[in-house]
């Protein structure tokens, strides 16, 4: 082998180290992180893979973005349940509080992701974990009309503590639906009531809930059904409000009354 093979065949072997060590240096974890940061669209498949391939080499998804931990950024963009289990799998941490002060199974529950938040709601969490604004994890689910996710949560084990919580706005989710902020669903209040439910609480606007549910837009309005489910669960119709009313002077105070 004459010299000038034995030359070539030396710079292709640095070339390939140098190439190696470059595509190497590709992902350093100031590029993982960036990667996982930036941007709003899904990460494709082969970006999903180089992710986990580095977190398995020792990696941490439980860093902070500007706003949000990393993996609460990863629940926001990605479209894939499959990838968010492997990322749980490999230490990434649903209750890690970003600078938002959301985790990533806030994320997944207030942004109405329900196949997202499937994995991230099947083993043990707190369904009374709050947001910087004061809501639940259940509140959230129910603000957003999402029943599939609030019946995943409500089919946890809940303390009855947890279930009454109030809210930002000083309700609770049994209240909220008998205001008519969340719908009402038949189904959704028995199961409150099995868990412990309160339906003699009063409201932040000092009325007992089955005054509440009368109570539409400046208005009275008779919900047969509803009325007599709350009644069936314990609401006492003679329990009076902040300003000891009971229901039939709490009543009279509305134009439509004798329509009733």
């Amino acid at each position: 082998m004459n010299i000038l093979k034995i030359l070539s065949l030396a710079t292709l072997a640095a070339a390939a180290c140098t190439a190696g060590a470059e595509e190497e240096k590709k992902f350093s974890y100031d590029d993982f992180k960036y990667t996982i940061c930036v941007g709003n669209g899904d990460y494709s498949k082969e970006i999903q893979e180089r992710i986990l391939k580095v977190i398995k080499d020792g990696y941490s998804i439980n860093g902070q973005c500007i706003n949000e931990g990393m993996f609460a950024a990863v629940v926001r963009r990605t479209g894939s349940p499959e990838f968010i289990s492997e990322l749980l799998k490999n230490g990434a941490d649903p209750d890690l509080i970003g600078k938002n002060g959301m985790t990533a199974r806030m994320v997944a529950v207030s942004s109405r992701k329900t196949e997202i938040a499937a994995p991230l709601l099947s083993g043990n969490f707190d369904p009374g974990a709050r947001n910087k604004k004061g809501d639940t994890l259940l509140m959230m689910a129910f603000d957003n009309e999402d029943r599939e996710i609030a019946r995943r949560i409500l089919q946890t084990v809940i303390p009855a503590g947890v279930v009454n919580e109030k809210g930002a706005d000083g309700n609770s989710v049994l209240m909220r639906i008998a205001k008519g902020i969340i719908s009402y669903d038949e189904s959704v209040v028995q199961r409150l009531a099995a868990l412990g439910a309160d339906f003699n609480q009063i409201s932040a606007d000092g009325l007992p809930l089955i005054q509440e549910s009368l109570l539409r837009k400046g208005t009275v309005r008779y919900d047969g059904k509803s009325f007599e489910n709350y009644v069936k669960n314990g609401a006492d119709i003679n329990l009076a409000n902040s300003s000891g009313e009971n229901i039939l002077h709490f009543m009279s105070h509305y134009v439509n009354f004798l329509e009733f």
